[in-house]
């Protein structure tokens, strides 16, 4: 999605985030100062193997868990520190060490996408599971893991308990690699998630926009999108065809351009009033917060920007009030645009 001819709205929208956003690493940064990781940790996530090494050989404990619950060997997986991890798991390490999210070390080899710290692993019998890994593998973006396991005969339309197949995750971290290989392998393009979302639209809420084009290539449909409406997701739904309209004209499909260009006008307008609703609430005080989760999907969205959020902060009423009133007049200034797109096709 352009924002070059109004840039100052989706760019306000950004700053005004992005401060709630340093306040919340700087809480995380402090925080994190107070109650580090043990030095083995430490030295094993700087990739520092001989001092790794040293420590392991002078007694530091294997076990010691880090304050989110992983041991040294969720660190050398992840990293792919084959010699650590054959020194921890020959000083006894549990290759199956799990987090409360039920996470072990193989899992963290497969987000690191080491695939000898994998195969080293799974000769030590650590616990296997296929679609996990897959999934892991495509979502931090190794196409090479991802082979593997589809060699191997995982499922390539595998999926977890929110019915997300490999291909939403590496759509929505816009993992394009993956997502051409998953789509060569035959997954399902327009797979719906519990929440109602297709692997299109999870590239158009993250703003990945050349992964949204690749799978509008492969025939995905824009429509298959649990949003409509006024709002945030009446914007989204915008977007979805926007990017659409974008992609049938830059392949020569006028008559396809001008269609998805007129849907997507008629639903940023819509939007629009969404978000006018949204501040009409908050200036009569109905609303308390929208929450910095939200505002943050609101940024993104306007600015093309991918945001992530690192941890809970404040927005101000005024501050929430801003940023609606900037995204309604994002919101309409791009239903111009469709429209101005339409009459110049139709000459």
């Amino acid at each position: 999605m352009r924002t070059n001819k109004n840039p100052n709205a989706a760019d306000k929208i950004v700053r005004r985030v992005r401060v709630c956003i340093a306040t919340a690493v700087l809480t995380l940064f402090i925080t994190s100062c107070a109650s580090g990781p043990p030095r083995l940790h430490q030295a094993i996530a700087d990739k520092n193997e001989a001092y790794a090494l040293d420590l392991i050989a002078k007694g530091d404990s294997i076990e010691q868990k880090d304050p989110n619950g992983r041991v040294p060997l969720h660190y050398a997986a992840e990293t792919g520190q084959t010699k650590i991890i054959e020194e921890l798991i020959q000083r006894g390490a549990d290759v199956n060490a799990p987090l409360p999210n039920t996470m072990t070390p193989v899992v963290f080899a497969c987000m690191g996408g080491s695939i000898q710290a994998v195969n080293l692993l799974r000769e030590n019998n650590a616990r296997f599971s296929g679609p996990t890994c897959l999934q892991a593998a495509a979502a931090y973006g190794h196409p090479l893991l991802v082979k593997q396991m589809l060699a191997e005969g995982v499922f390539v339309d595998v999926r977890n308990y929110d019915r997300e197949t490999a291909l939403h995750m590496a759509a929505a971290q816009g993992q394009l690699e993956v997502v051409e290989l998953l789509i060569e392998a035959g997954a399902s393009i327009d797979a719906i998630t519990v929440a109602g979302l297709s692997p299109y639209s999870l590239a158009v809420i993250n703003s990945r926009k050349p992964v949204a084009f690749l799978l509008l290539r492969a025939g995905s449909d824009p429509d298959k999108h649990c949003c409509g409406g006024g709002g945030l997701d009446g914007f989204y739904s915008a977007v979805a065809y926007y990017y659409a309209a974008q992609y049938a004209e830059e392949n020569g499909m006028t008559t396809e351009a001008v269609n998805r260009y007129s849907v997507a006008a008629t639903r940023f307008d819509s939007a629009a009033e969404g978000f006018d609703r949204k501040i009409s609430e908050i200036s009569g005080r109905q609303v308390k917060s929208l929450g910095l989760e939200f505002l943050i999907r609101l940024a993104s969205a306007a600015a093309n920007t991918p945001l992530t959020v690192p941890g809970p902060s404040v927005v101000s009423l005024q501050e929430q009030k801003e940023i609606l009133t900037n995204l309604s007049e994002r919101s309409r200034f791009l239903a111009k645009d469709c429209r101005e797109k339409i009459d110049a096709l139709q000459k």
